[in-house]
């Protein structure tokens, strides 16, 4: 692992208590020494501070001019609406606030505090008449106290076609991620609860940023991340953006889904949630399939129960050698191999959940510092619909009927477990200036199970089911189950700076550096085929066990039970940079200028290991003399196919395979050794520089014009299994230079 991710968020929640107590002490401190000092005659002055959002839709409002007045000091709000007035005298005063399209808005300030900070939000109301200015009237801050402000992506704004979704509709909706959250947007779907499909275009058409930064995928086989592993109590508002425009990157065709975190709130807060979730499906089929193994499955970490056996390369039996593991290395190894390939049903269960947050701003003498945590966990428990999947004989007389060899039921279930942190402390020196860092750590669990088989018996509606009549085949009733568990961890620290150069004309600075570290755990993909096979001599239908080999005509023949390891790691820096110039009248038009640049370079490793699970060649006979009583042959009319969790206590099966009582005389693993590599490294290097200019006409006429160049890299080096790569004897397998060298030839 890249990290350790169930410690991060309680070594987050520790610096963020040092650093409260200290803050605190520190405030004593000055206290104290006020009171003691009898010569101190310097008045402390106060701050006016708040946010402007839209009185209709909630949005936050950029560029509003807010006006201290009898004092011709101004200022403007920044992309969240947030404005800040400092060194401000005790006293009372009049802000005028105004934006093109809005009405003119008057409010009073009463008694600004010596030292204190003055909050004043406000809903901006949108003049609707287009005919005429309207006169300025006046409200008192007392009105607009406790004022719920949400952050809602900048549509009206906006000069590319787009659509958003806020903090509030999150929370309404009772979306626990990201991923949820899009399932309710216009426009948009998810695949497999995790992958976003934007406009109907798959999700290798779209990409996904944090605060504008990339995400590397957690999916060896996906483009974009797996957005469930956001989760909502960190989310402010979430934006797709549907058509280019020179600040986004190159790399969508579908949509562009931005995550946008939450700020610091302007006071203390403090919320604690908890719920429970009702599957519908999952309560009217009364259980779900899974399966047991590790005892902290419930809370995510499962890795320490599925650890790859030790020693694995020296003691499992390799497909492509003649090897011959002693007899104490083979038990050593069966020891350590989970010997539990089939499912079981578990009776339905409540999701739960649980969330804290809280955040403050602090103010001090020569800076303000705001700090936001927030924790949140989710157990989830699911099933899907059964599915019937038929292949159908049309017949001569016009009907049908399913052709058994081709059709199954397959059944689902799943439990997982997420967990989220998120941290943020912005440090305000001035009005001008905001310093920050941000980190978001996710954790996310997941347990699987899957079972399938021939539709033996019937069709969904009673339909008649047909054998293959061909000479080589005899009717078989084949069952497959399989087991999965997967870990993944993203951790996304950013630090950022915002910045007004009044020296240079008002122009804004903004940066942002970012490291992601994504990894994907997948250390237990078990999967078994069984088969039953009609006896004609003694019209009997009988057991035939799972597969014993790697060959043959039919499935029953050729796909013997098998369990794979996965592990992939993504490690991801990206820098960016971008002005942005103030307003520039050109006469009756209107030109804001932006430019920006920015670098993205990542490493994956991706590695994967399997073993197959066969007897030897010479022992088999031993397993065929050994069925146990409850999987007896049994004649058509009686038989019934056994549950997925049903297994031998003898004979030729998966858990006998392993406790066999006499290694001496089987060996049953086969280490997946090839030649040809399915590991690889990989890295990209991105870089890109854009230019865009917005220009405003009379009549409300914008119009956005810009380029975009981005210099691309990528390079991929397949990994062989490393006996392939190392010289050596392996177990008296000799494997020379040469060999190593020529491996990927």
């Amino acid at each position: 692992m890249l990290f350790s991710g169930y410690k991060f968020p309680f070594l987050i929640s520790f610096a963020f208590a040092c650093a409260q107590s200290l803050l605190f002490a520190q405030d004593v401190n000055a206290t104290l020494d006020t009171n003691t000092s009898v010569n101190q005659t310097t008045i402390k002055r106060g701050r006016i501070l708040g946010r402007v959002f839209d009185a209709d839709s909630g949005e936050a409002l950029k560029d509003v001019t807010v006006v201290l007045e009898d004092q011709n000091r101004e200022t403007k709000t920044d992309l969240e609406g947030r404005y800040r007035l400092s060194e401000i005298a005790p006293g009372d005063y009049s802000l005028l606030f105004f934006k093109e399209n809005y009405q003119r808005t008057r409010v009073k300030v009463e008694g600004v505090i010596s030292g204190r900070s003055k909050l004043v939000d406000l809903p901006l109301t949108p003049d609707y008449s287009n005919l005429e200015t309207l006169d300025a009237f006046e409200i008192t801050a007392e009105d607009l106290a406790g004022s719920d402000i949400q952050l809602l992506a900048l549509r009206q704004e906006s000069m590319v076609v787009m659509d958003a979704m806020g903090s509030f509709d999150l929370s309404r909706l009772g979306a626990g991620n990201v991923a949820d959250a899009l399932t309710k947007m216009v426009g948009t779907s998810v695949q497999d609860g995790k992958y976003v499909v934007v406009r109907g275009l798959a999700d290798r058409y779209s990409n996904a940023t944090f605060n504008g930064v990339p995400i590397p995928s957690s999916d060896v086989y996906r483009n974009t991340p797996q957005l469930d592993l956001f989760p909502s109590v960190a989310v402010d508002s979430i934006s797709i953006k549907k058509s280019m425009s020179p600040e986004l990157g190159a790399a969508f065709a579908g949509g562009s889904v931005d995550v946008v975190t939450k700020a610091y709130p302007e006071e203390f807060t403090l919320n604690v949630s908890a719920g429970t979730k009702f599957n519908e499906l999952l309560f009217d089929q009364g259980q779900y399939l899974t399966y047991d193994d590790g005892k902290n499955d419930q809370y995510g970490f499962g890795l320490d129960s599925r650890k790859l056996p030790e020693d694995y390369q020296k003691t499992a039996f390799w497909w492509s050698r003649s090897t011959n593991p002693s007899l104490e290395e083979k038990q050593t190894f069966m020891e350590g191999f989970d010997h539990n390939f089939l499912p079981k049903y578990k009776d339905a269960d409540l999701g739960k959940s649980f969330g804290i947050e809280f955040g403050n701003l602090i103010e001090k003498k020569d800076f303000s510092l705001g700090v936001l945590f927030s924790f949140d966990f989710e157990q989830v428990y699911s099933s899907k619909p059964k599915i019937y999947e038929q292949s159908l004989n049309d017949l001569s007389d016009g009907t049908y009927e399913i052709k058994g060899a081709d059709s199954y039921l397959i059944e689902e279930g799943s439990e997982s477990a997420e967990l989220g942190s998120y941290f943020q402390t912005s440090f305000i020196p001035d009005e001008n200036n905001e310093l920050g860092l941000i980190v978001l750590w996710s954790h996310t669990g997941e347990k699987k199970a899957r079972s399938s088989q021939n539709l033996w018996e019937g069709g969904l509606n009673g339909e008649s089911v047909a054998w293959s009549s061909s000479a080589t085949s005899i009717p078989v009733v084949v069952q497959g189950t399989e087991l999965s568990w997967e870990e993944r961890d993203m951790l996304l620290p950013q630090i950022y700076g915002k910045h007004l150069l009044e020296n240079a004309e008002d122009w804004e600075l903004n940066w942002r550096v970012a490291k992601t570290l994504v990894s994907l755990d997948k250390p237990e993909r078990k999967t078994i085929a069984r088969a039953w096979q009609f006896n004609p001599r003694t019209n009997l239908v009988e057991y035939l066990g799972p597969p014993q080999e790697r060959s043959g005509a039919d499935i029953e023949d050729r796909i013997p039970p098998t369990q794979i390891w996965r592990k992939m790691e993504d490690e991801s820096t990206f820098y960016r940079l971008d002005f942005a110039s103030p307003t520039i009248e050109l006469g009756t038009i209107e030109m804001e200028l932006d430019f920006g640049l920015s670098k993205d370079q990542m490493e994956r490793e991706f590695d994967e290991t399997g073993f197959v699970l066969e007897p030897s060649k010479s022992t088999i006979y031993r397993w065929r003399n050994k069925i146990d009583e409850s999987f007896a042959a049994a004649p058509t009319s009686e038989f019934k196919v056994p549950a997925p969790f049903e297994q031998p206590t003898s004979g030729l099966d998966t858990g006998n395979y392993l406790d066999f009582p006499d290694p001496r005389t089987v060996n049953v693993l086969s280490y997946i050794s090839s030649d040809r590599a399915s590991d690889y490294d990989g890295e990209i290097d991105n870089r890109s520089l854009y230019l865009s200019s917005t220009w405003s006409f009379p009549g409300d006429i914008k119009l956005l014009s810009g380029i975009r160049h981005e210099k691309f890299n990528m390079s991929v080096t397949p990994v062989p299994d490393k006996e392939w790569t190392t010289p050596g004897n392996y177990d008296g397998y000799v494997i020379s230079p040469s060999d190593a060298d020529n491996v990927l030839l």
